[in-house]
């Protein structure tokens, strides 16, 4: 799921702002990016589903930081991707099509 939160430009640009390593507000989120807070707020709710990012209440504000658990987990499955068998990866890429119909090869 972490692959596929990665995959939206949106999502990227806000682990870009974070990846500052400092913590950020909604407001400021919407501020940098020039977004709807709901719309930043849901983007943020993916990223923590999959652990990406992490929170922490100040007050009334909640906290946006990267979480970096999260991601190395993330690039650890990424690296077992990497280093499978060219044969298991290539029986994969045969399946794809059948996984899901109607998208076309590339």
């Amino acid at each position: 799921m972490a692959l596929r939160a990665c995959a939206d430009v949106t999502r990227l640009r806000i682990l870009n702002v974070l990846a500052d390593g400092d913590e950020h507000s909604v407001t400021d989120l919407v501020s940098m990016l020039r977004m709807s807070q709901p719309l930043v707020s849901w983007h943020l709710r993916i990223l923590r589903r999959c652990d990406l990012i992490a929170t922490r209440r100040a007050g009334r504000q909640v906290r946006y930081r990267t979480n970096r658990k999260g991601w190395e987990l993330f690039l650890v499955r990424l690296r077992g991707i990497q280093e499978r068998p060219l044969a298991d990866r290539e029986a994969f890429s045969l399946l794809a099509p059948a996984l899901h119909p109607g998208q076309g090869t590339r």
